[in-house]
Parts: C-alpha cells; structure tokens; sequence
C-alpha cells in the first residue's frame, strides 16, 4: 500500500483539489455541502490561513482548508456561528474531502493532526450535514464532540469543535 504525503497546499494543487471536491459534491451525489470552481479553490488557497492535502502517486486524494472567522461569510458559517460562536480566536474548519478509494485509511486523522499544530491549539469549528453520519462519527473518533445544531434551507447541521 502507498502512504500518503502530508502538506500544505500550494496554488499548483489548485485543479487536483476542485476535481476532488466537485466530484465528491452534493450536485454530483456525494456529501460535500456547496458548489466548487477553480476561481473558488484559488481564492481559498490565496487565504493566509493553511489548507492541508495529502498526496499518493502525485495525487491530491485528500485536503482540508480552513480559515479565519472574518475571511469567510457563506451562509452555513454564518449559522453555525450563530448556533456556537466559539471562542474568539477559533478558527474555521472545512471544508475536508477525501477521496472515496482513501476512506478509512487514517487520511483524516492525518490532516487534522498536521491543521492543529498549525494552529496552535486554537479551537476549530465546523459543520457537518445530518445526512452524512459516517463523517460526524469520523470525526468523533478524533474526539471532536457536537456542541450545537443548526437548520438552513431545510437540511440539518451539527456543530463540532475540533
């Protein structure tokens, strides 16, 4: 089996990482929350705040970005501050997508490992969709507890902290 490389994101991982996450979308059946283009993951990767992928065979088969509180004002960030805002320093988490061959292979644990030395042992927030449950039991695993619950346009949300 080949291990994975963990690092953080450069702008030339710009189209490996929006393939990942428009093929893991909800549009196209997966359970990844909101619409992802080029420009989008660019943007996101211009941010001062670290984004983390892993590699296999030079490929980006997983990442997980995050941001500061005042970098971000999608809809869901809002609500879920709304439902827990945190500590004042927390920062956000996600979106993380991994690739469907790489479930359950530590990815995850990885990521967030190298994210929270990063930051410092800053508080993380994040959000999940009710309807994905093997995520918000991943996450658990990792001792993430859910500390609220929020709804927006008719889908239910959990609130974690990482």
């Amino acid at each position: 089996m080949m291990s994975a490389t963990i690092r953080f994101a450069t702008t030339d991982d710009v189209d490996q990482i929006t393939q990942l996450l428009v093929a893991n979308s909800a549009a196209k059946g997966g359970a990844l929350y909101g619409s992802y283009s080029t420009a989008k993951v660019s943007g996101w990767l211009q941010r001062t705040s670290p984004t983390v992928v892993a590699i296999v065979e030079g490929q980006v088969v997983a990442v997980l970005f995050s941001a500061s509180r005042d970098a971000v004002s999608a809809a869901p960030v809002r609500a879920m501050l709304q439902a827990y805002p945190g500590q004042p320093d927390a920062w956000i988490y996600g979106p993380v997508c991994i690739d469907a061959s790489q479930r359950g292979k530590q990815l995850l644990s990885a990521l967030v490992k190298e994210l929270k030395t990063a930051m410092n042992g800053r508080e993380g927030l994040l959000f999940i969709n009710e309807n994905n449950p093997r995520s918000i039991r991943a996450h658990q695993r990792l001792g993430m507890p859910v500390v609220a619950e929020f709804t927006l346009e008719q889908q239910r949300f959990v609130v974690m902290t990482a």
